[in-house]
């Protein structure tokens, strides 16, 4: 269960991390 929480977690911030990278290169250009 503890695995599967950490899973999540990551995800999560994989994904607002790309969210934000895809932001900042839209700013870029």
């Amino acid at each position: 269960m503890e695995k599967q929480m950490i899973s999540v977690l990551v995800f999560a911030v994989a994904l607002t991390t790309l969210k934000y990278y895809k932001t900042y290169i839209g700013v870029s250009r």
